[in-house]
């Protein structure tokens, strides 16, 4: 099995609410099935909250289809899900950006705050990581059109990609498949950089959150709650 970013939590904290129940989950167009329980998963996603309730016809034969979404990022979601890991790590110990976004935008699915913010604690973990001959690696424009079609304007995601490139790119990241980029967040980092142009020689922000390898600030939980990512 890969390697994977351990939530903080020891596993009494994680209070996984599993019981005998089972329900089955079809995904992608070849219909793979995965078979969970039903009381953990609708504790975390609100999708499955209201898939399964009364309401729904899902909800007679315990089976949810999601015709749309890819088997690969829906294993990853299962597997956070019960050990409270993010999987996606490739070959080499570089993170597979691309994936971490299909996560991110699954979550937003799914309705699962909580998982999404773990996966942006393993993108900002990836973007400060440095290796002896290893090159620092950021996400790439397919995973930022992941992210932006898969997250609304007011995603904390886009907030973060946003600030990865203002706080660490250059031109060289705008110059490789400029046609990719995104157009969103192409005017998204456009503002950014003309909001820091306007505070230079000022104190300006931080990016404080960026450099502790903490970004709770991007996080759905409330200002003032203790973040699972922080030391207790």
């Amino acid at each position: 099995m890969a390697k994977g970013m351990m939530d903080p939590r020891g596993e009494q904290e994680l209070g996984l609410n599993i019981d005998g129940t089972m329900i089955d989950v079809k995904v992608g167009c070849e219909d793979l099935g995965f078979c969970v329980h039903e009381n953990l998963i609708r504790s975390h996603s609100g999708f499955f909250e209201a898939a399964l309730s009364k309401e729904w016809a899902e909800n007679v034969e315990r089976l949810v289809k999601l015709p749309e979404d890819r088997p690969e990022v829906f294993k990853a979601y299962v597997q956070w899900l019960y050990s409270g890991r993010i999987y996606s790590i490739n070959d080499g110990n570089l993170r597979n950006y691309s994936l971490l976004a299909r996560m991110y935008a699954l979550g937003e699915k799914l309705i699962d705050p909580e998982f999404q913010d773990r996966v942006l604690d393993a993108i900002t973990a990836s973007a400060r990581f440095r290796h002896p001959g290893i090159k620092r690696g950021f996400p790439s424009n397919k995973a930022i059109g992941i992210i932006y079609d898969g997250t609304p304007s007011t995603s904390p995601a886009r907030r973060l990609i946003v600030d990865l490139h203002v706080r660490y790119g250059g031109p060289e990241w705008m110059s490789a498949d400029c046609d990719k980029v995104h157009p969103e967040f192409t005017l998204d980092l456009a503002t950014e950089l003309m909001k820091e142009r306007r505070t230079k020689g000022t104190e300006g922000r931080s990016y404080e959150d960026l450099e502790s390898g903490t970004p709770c600030s991007y996080h759905h939980h409330a200002k003032g709650r203790l973040c699972v990512g922080q030391d207790n």
